[in-house]
This record gives C-alpha cells, structure tokens and sequence, in this order.
C-alpha cells in the first residue's frame, strides 16, 4: 500500500528516505490553529494535515499527517514567524528544559468513514544558557526558520541543545520506530 507524505518538511522527507520507508510527497493544505495543551494541539494538526489533502485520482494507500510542537509547560512553540519571534523564543528556552511532542495521523485513503490511526511521541531537550551574541547568530543563520521552537537539534551549530530523553528523530520532526508500528498497525487493519 502507498504511503503519501503530507508535509512540505523537507528533513521529514529526508528520516523516510533515510529509513528506506517509499512514499510520495502530497501537499498538506492548510494548518489548522488548533486549541489546548501542546500535545493535544500536535495531534489536531497532523489530523488535519492527513485529513486535508486531495488525493483525487491517485491510487489507494495511507495518508500521513505529522506535526510537531515544543512545549515549554502550557506554553507551545510553533515555527517562528520571524526573525524577532525566533529570538523571543531561544530567550524564552534558553537555560531550561522542554518538551517536544511529535503526532503521527494515517488516514486511509480512500477515506474509510472516520478510520485513522494515531500516534504521539516525546522528547526532552535542555537548552544551555544563551547570551544574547549567541540568540543573535542562530537568528542570523537563519537554522530557525521553518523549525518548531526555532531551532534543528540536528544542526551543527545547535550546539546549545541537548537531547535528554526520547528519540532524536522526534525532535528533528518524524519518529522512524514510531512510525513503523503504526504503519504495521495500519497495514493489518486495513490490508
């Protein structure tokens, strides 16, 4: 069965590629607000993202939606709009440590009623202390953009932040192992 990425997350595309997982790359639509705690808001998005896409004409297969978040207690970050939301987001990370939830949603395709399975995965990360010379040349790189919590804890030169609990690829926006049993799950109920 055909598995369709909905995500214009390049480094997403990269761990399936990496993990030798086929897939075709579909446009996810729209993000969806979404409302409540950090994980709750990671799993309404990638439900949208899964749910949003039209897959008119192509053959059967499963939809995967992913959307990942970082929370901070209540507080989540999403991708920083710009450049001055980046650095009050590094201010506000710097020297603590956070959560990062990453949601899984495979809809089938063509739509079986409401079916979809569905995973959560997380993370904990600790952000050194940053002065304000170091937020700046991250904010310079540009490595936040496009990145939940402004930041890629792939990237060498994120060096500030350290994986303390959880899978790597959970924070870079994909858990492979997670992944897998739900597609496995899917597989046998869908076939």
């Amino acid at each position: 069965m055909r598995l369709y990425l909905a995500s214009s997350s390049p480094r997403r595309a990269a761990l399936l590629r990496a993990a030798a997982i086929p897939f075709e790359l579909v446009s996810p639509g729209p993000e969806t607000i979404g409302r409540g705690a950090p994980r709750e808001l990671a799993v309404q998005r990638a439900r949208s993202k899964a749910g949003a896409v039209d897959l008119a004409g192509l053959p059967p297969g499963l939809v995967l939606g992913v959307d990942t978040v970082v929370a901070l207690g209540d507080l989540d970050f999403d991708q920083p709009r710009d450049a001055e939301a980046a650095r009050e987001t590094l201010r506000a990370l710097q020297g603590r440590t956070h959560e990062v939830w990453t949601a899984l949603c495979l809809q089938p395709h063509p739509a079986r009623g409401d079916r979809r399975f569905e995973a959560l995965a997380r993370a904990v990360v600790r952000f050194a202390p940053l002065d304000e010379a170091r937020i700046e040349r991250h904010v310079a790189s540009a490595g936040w953009r496009g990145k939940a919590g402004g930041y890629g804890i792939q990237d060498a030169d994120v060096d500030f932040a350290t994986l303390v609990e959880g899978a790597r690829d959970t924070v870079i926006g994909l858990p492979v192992a997670t992944l897998r049993e739900l597609l496995a799950h899917a597989l046998a109920e869908c076939g």
